[in-house]
């Protein structure tokens, strides 16, 4: 499964499903279910939302990503609520990922992450 990781607390907003809008200054071809790693740097009291106690350094759940799109085309849509804007970069020249059907994992999966998009597996036991 391809993954990507987040600085919290947006890794824990997007499976929580309060974040439903991905900004990046780049776009994604990608489309589909991803995990959601929380990388190993702590939240900043000064961001946007502060969470105390967030998983770090952990793959937290999932979502799908289904559009992306520039994101002057979200403005004035349902996506451009207030909110949404104080969980991300709104700025002319960005990108929307468009995010649905979060699942948030009871049990966090420890696992180191990396730039960019990247693969996960999960280890099911066995031989």
């Amino acid at each position: 499964m391809r993954a990507l990781s987040f600085w919290q607390p947006w890794a824990q907003l997007i499976v929580t499903g309060d974040k439903l809008v991905e900004t990046r200054h780049w776009p994604t071809k990608v489309r589909g279910e991803i995990a959601i790693h929380a990388a190993k740097r702590k939240p900043d009291k000064t961001s946007c939302v502060y969470i105390p106690n967030l998983p770090l350094g952990a793959v937290i759940g999932t979502v799908e990503v289904i559009d992306c799109m520039p994101i002057e085309d979200l403005y004035e849509t349902e996506y451009d609520t207030q909110l949404e804007r104080s969980y991300g970069d709104w700025n002319h020249g960005r990108f929307g990922w468009l995010l649905i059907n979060p699942k948030q994992f009871v049990i966090p999966i420890n696992t180191s992450g990396h730039q960019g998009f990247w693969q996960w597996q999960i280890y099911t036991g066995g031989n």
